[in-house]
């Protein structure tokens, strides 16, 4: 209160409102509450308390407001539930009342006052910040902000220490039909980050700065098995002709039909792996041209081959088996080819 509340005093006479000469000291100290409140005392009907009734069936109803449609409760303190001594605690709880019998649904708004008009789907607004605080008693330590399933299992955490989002089950972005997710690093030198349970080591790193992924161990899939930015066991097939164009990215396996009598060459790769990563790699070469192959296929400066190039016979082939060599930036002959295919 702003001050002492006026009291009707003993000296005083004892006159109610509307007195044509004498103050009212009768309702002296209720309109002292009501406009320290923040109520007009002379407001019809007056907002702050119409009814307060307990209802049959052990159902107590609290009604605060105008009794009119859109008519408020405020409250300038707390709102606390207290539980008997030596319980766990009491539960507060809001109800939104509605008809027995009646389907329906009802909005419970945290935040600013809004305009008028509330959802239809019966959620729960919150248009402010949501802070959990680290209560002394031991049975709230550390249970931070969780929301749960009617069977209490949490379906998501955020504990009080340690930053660490709990949320058992799947985590699912939707845009429509399409179900994006999309996930914003915090900065231009931060990282996207997958760690062990324990966190003792980083599973998979995605930098920011550099856009590079960092794998620790290997990621498998439909598409064979990536390790170290290199694809492996993806058999790819290259086009016949005078020049054969082969991606070192797009796998390791790389085969060719000789399906006619030209003279071939196959170009260095492309995309060889960077830094000190290196690869393996495979050309397989069959004649299916029906007939002797005139020139066998030749390799550009960019392999170096352990003999002569071999030409294989029709229905034959021949495998060359290259390790990429960081240092002389060259395509090296694992081994031997066979010289007329097999």
């Amino acid at each position: 209160m702003s001050s002492p509340l006026p009291y009707i005093a003993a000296t005083d006479q004892v006159v109610g409102a509307n007195h044509p000469t004498l103050p009212d000291t009768l309702n002296r100290a209720l309109r002292q509450i009501l406009a320290d409140l923040g109520f007009d005392p002379d407001a019809a009907p007056n907002p702050l308390l119409v009814a307060l009734t307990f209802g049959a069936h052990g159902d107590t109803s609290y009604t605060l407001g105008d009794g009119t449609v859109g008519g408020q409760a405020r409250v300038y303190s707390q709102i606390k539930a207290y539980g008997s001594a030596g319980s766990d605690g009491a539960d507060l709880v809001l109800l939104a009342a509605k008809s027995r019998g009646v389907s329906g649904d009802f909005d419970v708004h945290i935040g600013n006052e809004r305009a008028a008009g509330v959802d239809s789907t019966g959620v729960l607004f919150i248009d402010t910040n949501i802070k959990v605080a680290d209560f002394l008693q031991s049975p709230f330590r550390g249970h931070g902000l969780q929301i749960l399933q009617a069977n209490n299992s949490v379906v998501f955490e955020f504990p009080i220490s340690g930053g660490i989002l709990l949320m058992p089950g799947k985590l699912q972005g939707q845009n429509g039909a399409n179900l994006d997710l999309v996930v914003l690093i915090g900065g231009a030198s931060g990282s996207f980050v997958v760690q062990k349970h324990d966190g003792s080591a980083n599973l998979l790193t995605l930098a920011e700065s550099t856009g590079n992924l960092s794998v620790t161990g290997s990621v498998t899939g439909t598409l064979g098995l990536v390790s170290n930015t290199r694809v492996v066991d993806t058999v790819v097939g290259l086009t016949w002709g005078t020049n054969i164009a082969v991606n070192a990215a797009a796998g390791n396996q790389h085969r060719v039909s000789a399906s006619s009598n030209i003279a071939a060459t196959f170009t260095t790769p492309t995309n060889a792996p960077t830094g000190s990563f290196s690869q393996r790699l495979w050309i397989e070469v069959y004649n299916s041209s029906g007939g002797a192959l005139g020139t066998p296929p030749a390799f550009d400066s960019g392999y170096v081959l352990n003999g002569a190039v071999g030409n294989p016979a029709n229905n034959t082939e021949i495998v060359y088996q290259f390790c990429w060599n960081s240092g002389r930036a060259k395509w090296i002959e694992v081994g031997t080819h066979s010289a007329t295919g097999l």
